[in-house]
């Protein structure tokens, strides 16, 4: 599941509203905390969920924490199958799937989805957080380093020159 997910995301489930005039529909709100694979983002993930099948966001309520395995990249994003669904909770992770009592350790569920991904990120603060280019220890040194290689091209050239004006 790992390798066919386009994106998995640990988060918080912020809002989950129903859709009006559309039977078992349903919008769940999506804060991410960290991403395991994909492009991370400071914006908030919407999900659609309902029939088919009855999924986990049926059950989401504001402030549950779930790993989801997205594989799907259409818009708006589908709530992922029961087994791609990890309730996270007291530092376990219960699967979403029916009648699997196994519980893992969320470190050891991370760490295992890590292992193969060999990513992990965690989304900026605000939207003007983020990479950025620091003048005095980049910019500076790189543009007089050029300068004065330009410098000392300029010297051999006249040099050079003086030897052979031809």
């Amino acid at each position: 599941m790992v390798r066919e997910a386009k994106l998995i995301v640990v988060g918080r489930v912020f809002s989950r509203e129903d859709v009006a005039n559309v039977a078992d529909l349903s919008r769940v709100g999506f804060k991410p905390e960290s991403f395991l694979k994909g492009s991370p983002s400071a914006a908030n993930l919407a999900f659609e969920a309902g029939m088919p099948q009855v999924c986990e966001a049926v059950r989401a309520r504001s402030g549950d924490r779930y790993l989801l395995l997205v594989s799907s990249a259409t818009t708006p994003v589908a709530w992922p199958a029961p087994g791609r669904v990890y309730r996270l909770a007291d530092g376990q992770a219960q699967s979403s799937n029916r009648g699997d009592p196994h519980q893992l350790a969320e470190a050891d569920l991370v760490g295992r989805i890590r292992a193969q991904t060999n990513q992990f990120s965690q989304p900026a603060a605000a939207s003007g957080d983020g990479a950025g280019i620091d003048w005095s220890s980049t910019v500076l040194p790189v543009g007089g380093a050029l300068a004065g290689l330009l410098i000392v091209g300029l010297v051999l050239m006249r040099v050079w020159h003086r030897i052979d004006p031809s």
